[in-house]
């Protein structure tokens, strides 16, 4: 490594921009994953009609997407120069995300970066930009437990469209359930919603459930987000084989007027 300078880091706040794009597809998906991950090349991914999302790597869920953050939320927090290394504390991510600061942890964290590193990801977006790279192009770790990376541009050119939200990370970090986590995202970066058939949940979701088993799973795991805390909608039920989400703002008639695309 020629350059060893890092970004100076503030890691005070938590809560970072995050790309749409990247929040409504099945990139991380809501599937436990043991030791054994599937590697998939240049597959396209499940996302709402306004992206194309493909994907090559070895597979992602929502565990490997509260490390992206915290890579995120470093940036977010940081003199953004992308020539420089950018660096988080092992203990600090993995405190972010809930989990026990031991060594299973630490080491969780560093393979996670390693999985970013070496996938590539392809996104275009509605207004016609497109970005191709990986998600992190190098990592480090140092005897201290220090991490630091450094992001592709073509990829952080994602942060600076206007098509981002604002994610509470603690508030992430504390639903249990990967879906519920998932859920937690989706329905933070829309300000209204509209009516989504399971079907479609379990695409964009990716999850590997059957339907029966996907839907009881789902009642709870919107009855956990509802239990965070400021959650990101007030109710919600099913009409037919629809899910049904209320924002405080919203009207029950109103909303279910909505078709979904």
């Amino acid at each position: 490594m020629s350059d060893h300078s890092v970004n100076t880091v503030n890691t005070g706040g938590s809560s970072p921009l995050v790309p749409n794009s990247i929040i409504r597809s099945a990139l991380f998906s809501t599937n436990r994953m043991g030791n054994r991950r599937e590697f998939i090349r240049n597959v396209r991914i499940a996302s709402l009609p306004q992206y194309e999302v493909s994907f090559s790597g070895l597979e992602l869920n929502q565990r490997d997407c509260e490390v992206f953050y915290a890579c995120v939320n470093t940036i977010h927090n940081s003199e953004r120069n992308f020539d420089k290394w950018f660096s988080f504390s092992t203990s600090h991510a993995v405190e972010m995300m809930g989990m026990p600061n031991d060594g299973r942890s630490a080491r969780f964290v560093w393979e996670s970066l390693e999985r970013l590193k070496h996938g590539n990801i392809r996104i275009k977006s509605f207004d016609g930009s497109e970005y191709i790279g990986s998600l992190l192009s190098e990592i480090c770790l140092d005897r201290r437990g220090e991490c630091r990376f450094k992001m592709p541009e073509t990829i952080a050119r994602l942060f600076d469209s206007s098509d981002q939200t604002y994610l509470r990370l603690k508030t992430k970090a504390s639903i249990p359930s990967l879906l519920g986590k998932w859920m937690f995202d989706f329905y933070s970066s829309h300000s209204q919603t509209i009516p989504v058939p399971v079907e479609r949940l379990m695409e964009l979701t990716g999850t590997k459930l059957p339907k029966n088993k996907f839907k009881y799973h789902l009642k709870e795991c919107l009855s956990e987000v509802m239990s965070c805390d400021k959650p990101p909608f007030k109710s919600f039920e099913f009409d037919g084989d629809r899910l049904v989400v209320y924002k405080a703002s919203m009207r029950k008639k109103e909303e279910k007027e909505n078709p979904f695309d």
